[in-house]
């Protein structure tokens, strides 16, 4: 079983870097064999490849949700499908859902779990706004949480 932790996020645009820092923060934490963390800054496109030589995927993302900021959402492609189809998920070029949408086509998609947050401020600048700073912690108890469960099916 592979499982891949793709912290995703431009750390240059503020919030839009929570996913990198979930990523840098699961150095400190003991996983499963099997568990791989990358960290995909904003290259949303190249997790296709990624995609396709896991068993399951675990994505940690900012995207815009309407939520109050720091809130985090664990779902799945198809929820987030379904609650906002005419828009994307993730906050980068080349919509993530996009890219999922062609490896469902391609038969290709592994099992992927979200689990994002709302941001509160995307421009330009370094380190993330106080309402979202510690839903870092937050989000790696979810990860580790999901990632067991994931490695025990």
């Amino acid at each position: 079983m592979k499982l891949i932790i793709f912290g995703a996020g431009n750390t240059l645009m503020r919030d839009d870097g929570f996913g990198v820092a979930v990523a840098h923060a699961l150095a400190d934490v003991t996983l499963p064999d099997g568990v791989e963390v990358i960290d995909g800054g904003a290259a949303a496109l190249a997790v296709e490849g990624l995609l396709q030589e896991a068993d399951h995927v675990i994505l940690v993302d900012a995207a815009e949700m309407g939520k109050p900021p720091g809130t985090l959402v664990r779902f799945d492609p198809d929820q987030a499908r379904n609650a906002a189809p005419d828009r994307p998920l993730s906050l980068h070029q080349g919509d993530l859902l996009s890219t999922l949408r062609l490896l469902d086509a391609l038969g290709q998609r592994p099992p992927v779990t979200i689990i994002a947050v709302q941001p509160q401020d995307v421009s330009v600048g370094q380190g993330l706004s106080p309402p979202v700073e510690p839903a870092v912690a937050e989000a790696v108890r979810m990860v580790v949480e999901t990632s067991g469960e994931i490695m025990q099916t």
